[in-house]
């Protein structure tokens, strides 16, 4: 089993996004999590956004958005990843022995989900105000 420890959504600048999910597990498991593909999913009910993947439904990073400076991050992650049709995300392997890491570049063709959820989270900002 992956062991979720954390995950992160961040913009990098005005140009880059980048999600970091950092872990725990085997080496057969963080194999499997490195040869996966996964999607990204998003909660509209309970502003929650994250990923899942098919090797293990129950393994679904992502973060809650319950906060004002949470949105504004979310907000910051998705207006760069449409601006670029990319973003990046960065596995972080803890063992008792290291650390290890992973990257991978996603490109993105289609921007229409991050664009919808930029729409719902922007919305939840005015709402704040």
């Amino acid at each position: 089993m992956v062991r979720h420890i954390a995950t992160f959504f961040s913009p990098l600048g005005e140009f880059e996004a980048l999600i970091i999910i950092v872990v725990e597990c085997s080496d057969d498991e963080w194999g499997k999590l490195l040869g996966s593909g996964f999607s990204i999913v998003y909660n509209a009910l309970v502003k929650a956004i994250g990923l899942i993947y098919p090797f293990d439904r129950n393994f679904t990073p992502g973060v809650v958005i319950d906060t004002v400076d949470t949105a504004k991050t979310i907000v910051g992650f998705l207006k760069n990843a449409i601006k670029q049709k990319r973003y990046g995300v960065v596995y972080l392997r803890i063992t008792n022995e290291n650390m290890m890491c992973a990257t991978a570049t996603i490109p993105m063709a289609d921007t229409s989900i991050f664009e919808r959820i930029l729409e719902d989270v922007s919305k939840l900002l005015r709402e704040k105000k």
